[in-house]
């Protein structure tokens, strides 16, 4: 008879809203951390998203002992009129690793919630941030376009759903939330170019997006604006 007292699992409070989260996105049929591609890209066609392109890659992870593992993942661009959704895979495709829905948007006159991520305010006259002299007159007549991105992991459908509620999203775009094309492996693969260390220049970071933005249907294209704005 084993002498260890076994008793209810402790949760802490932290713990609890993760798993409360969780089981509500679940009920939801929204996405969550932790997703498989499998559970993840039915979600996200069911939103309306349709596929762009699939660009496969791999990457040799090395372990401490010498020895390593070849992954075979695949990064992922689904559009949908206004919205570009980006991400990648892991270990082989068994989990959705990092990703952002990116897009412009209009908040509704009556609207006064904040339902943004990251971003930047933009009037839609100027070629680059709003000067201060023209904020409240612009923000006054509902001018300003909201040029910015969600982590798409989690609760994108709500994120979503929020936006569609309390404003529009503009197809074609006029400014650039600065898309990024590049998956996981290609970091790895320049720090291990680079001997662990990256350097501030990345310029690279910028070719690579343009060459596979390039590769987008024209339809896609037609309705983004890359580079900076």
């Amino acid at each position: 008879m084993s002498d260890t007292l076994s008793g209810p699992r402790v949760v802490s409070a932290e713990d609890q809203l993760i798993e409360d989260a969780k089981a509500l996105l679940t009920a939801t049929s929204d996405t969550c951390m932790g997703m498989s591609p499998e559970e993840y890209i039915p979600i996200v066609e069911a939103e309306g998203f349709e596929l762009a392109m699939m660009h496969p890659f791999q990457y040799f992870w090395k372990t401490i002992d010498g020895d390593g593992e070849l992954y075979n993942d695949t990064m992922y661009v689904y559009f949908q009129p206004g919205i570009l959704l980006v991400f990648d895979t892991f270990h082989s495709g068994k989990s959705v690793n990092s990703g952002s829905c990116y897009y412009n948007w209009i908040r509704a006159r009556d609207n006064r919630n904040i339902l943004t991520s990251s971003g930047r305010w933009q009037h839609p006259d100027d070629n680059g941030r709003v000067p201060i002299e023209k904020w409240d007159a612009a923000a006054e007549r509902n001018e300003l376009i909201w040029v910015g991105h969600h982590d798409c992991r989690e609760a994108l459908r709500f994120h979503i759903r929020q936006l569609r509620e309390g404003g529009t999203f503009l197809n074609p775009w006029k400014f650039s939330p600065m898309v990024s094309l590049v998956h996981w492996a290609d970091y790895r693969e320049r720090r291990d170019r680079e001997q662990g260390y990256l350097a501030e220049d990345y310029s690279w970071y910028d070719q690579v997006t343009l060459e596979r933005f390039a590769k987008l249907p024209q339809k896609v294209q037609d309705a983004l604006v890359m580079g900076k704005s």
